[in-house]
């Protein structure tokens, strides 16, 4: 997916912090949606996004990711 310039307003988390956030939501799930347009762009949730496709991310959790995409 491509990030829509908006996003570019807030800034990335640090590798460090993107690790964190993985590992949080490997153990508490995607407490909050990622929010696409219609042309499947990222509005807002790019980190959280980035953090999900980190290794260790089994079939099964990409799946739950892609059911928590909500479209603007």
């Amino acid at each position: 997916m491509k990030i829509h310039p908006f996003a570019n307003l807030f800034p990335m988390l640090d590798e460090s912090d993107i690790q964190d956030l993985a590992d949080d939501i490997r153990q508490n799930g995607l407490r909050q949606s990622i929010v696409i347009d219609d042309d499947k762009n990222i509005l807002d949730g790019r980190n959280r996004s980035l953090a999900a496709s980190s290794p260790g991310f089994n079939r099964s959790m990409k799946r739950s990711l892609a059911t928590t995409l909500r479209s603007w």
